[in-house]
């Protein structure tokens, strides 16, 4: 059954799961990270607020204050919603064990109360679709977005891959071969769980 298989593959998905949250977790703790030139990090507020030693502030984003949150972790998931429906299941399914702390299924994680608030949209495995999803999830959701799960194709994480890279967003891919996906210095933040095309093939 469906049920069945999210139960047998959830045992999988932690890896990218943790993944994100050992690369991200420093975008909690590093006021730099989080709030722009000529601003710090507030203990009382915790959001970031101007330094009036300071005459640049970057704090508003279209002229509307931005606070950002710093006890949460905001993981996107860009999928293939209709080649790869049940991904979001198990992606979801994940998140909820890993923020529930009294299901005996790594109790020990984000025990300082940090909280993973997820959002999964439509990458379609298109670029013309994944990137716009993935500006969405930047602009509109992350507060910040600490990392992205997906893209399941190739040619989707490398598009969204080469933006994120630039804002320094880790992606990690379950599925994406692209042997082109391996180059650092052009996919910086870049991550996968399978072997490129290149590797396999040998």
């Amino acid at each position: 059954s469906a049920e069945i298989m999210i139960r047998n593959a959830i045992t999988k998905t932690p890896i990218f799961i943790f993944a994100i949250l050992c690369i991200t977790k420093q975008f909690l703790t590093d006021a730099a990270m989080t709030c722009g030139e000529g601003t710090f990090l507030s203990n009382d507020t915790e959001s970031c607020e101007c330094d009036t030693r300071n005459i640049t502030c970057s704090t508003l984003t279209n002229n509307v204050a931005r606070q950002f949150d710093t006890s949460s972790v905001y993981i996107g998931g860009l999928f293939d919603k209709t080649g790869f429906y049940w991904g979001e299941e198990i992606f979801n399914m994940t998140i909820d064990m890993l923020n529930d702390h009294n299901d005996g299924w790594h109790d020990d994680i984000l025990s300082d109360g940090t909280e993973i608030k997820s959002l999964v949209v439509n990458a379609a495995c298109d670029p013309k679709v994944a990137v716009p999803a993935y500006w969405k999830l930047q602009t509109e959701w992350g507060n910040p977005l600490h990392g992205i799960i997906g893209c399941r194709c190739s040619g989707a994480s490398i598009s969204v891959s080469r933006i994120a890279g630039l804002e320094n967003v880790p992606v990690v891919s379950m599925s994406s071969t692209s042997a082109r996906l391996s180059r650092v210095d052009e996919f910086p933040s870049f991550f996968r769980l399978v072997g490129p095309d290149d590797y396999r093939g040998q």
